[in-house]
């Protein structure tokens, strides 16, 4: 499995490192303050591109896959989206394929990227994303995948170059 992942994915490749086990650390926080406040899906942002969101995401997500729960990533960062590339995936289908009705949950998931975690890709292009995460069928297929997963852990864009993260919002608890 470890071949088709970036290099940058530190739990893939060099699961004892310093680095990998600071991931573990923000995995256990998350778990401890999912005791006050119910925590399921989560959003992974930055102020800016570049700035190792999704590389951050990734490598929480295979942290929380070690606790032999089910985890479900979700690329919406439709305007550049990077975890196909992370993870060696096709674009397509994914998301906004689930969303837009074209293909089904079963169709839009990759499962068991790594033991336990489920990746599902951004998907087709869409014209408008702001406008995309603001239909009611794009909150229907979040709540479905919720009944899933013990967590789910959503890649959006920047939240100072665009309004995606923000039309998200309603649909996370963090």
């Amino acid at each position: 499995e470890a071949q088709s992942f970036a290099p940058n994915v530190k739990l893939v490749f060099n699961p004892l490192s310093f680095t990998a086990e600071s991931y573990r650390r923000l995995r256990t926080n998350l778990i401890r303050l999912q005791m006050h406040a119910p925590l399921k899906v989560l959003l992974i942002s930055s102020p800016n591109p570049q700035e190792g969101k999704s590389t951050t995401l990734m490598n929480l997500a295979i942290s929380m896959a070690e606790t032999d729960q089910r985890i479900l990533v979700i690329d919406t960062d439709l305007r550049r989206p990077t975890i196909h590339t992370l993870c060696a995936l096709p674009r397509s289908p994914g998301f906004t394929d689930l969303v837009e009705g074209h293909k089904s949950v079963d169709a839009a998931i990759h499962r068991n990227v790594v033991r336990n975690l489920d990746v599902m890709t951004c998907g087709t292009a869409v014209e408008n994303p702001s406008r995309f995460f603001g239909q009611t069928e794009t909150v229907n297929a979040v709540m479905a995948l919720r009944q899933k997963y013990a967590w789910i852990l959503m890649d959006a864009p920047p939240v100072l170059v665009v309004n995606d993260a923000l039309a998200l919002a309603s649909m996370l608890d963090g």
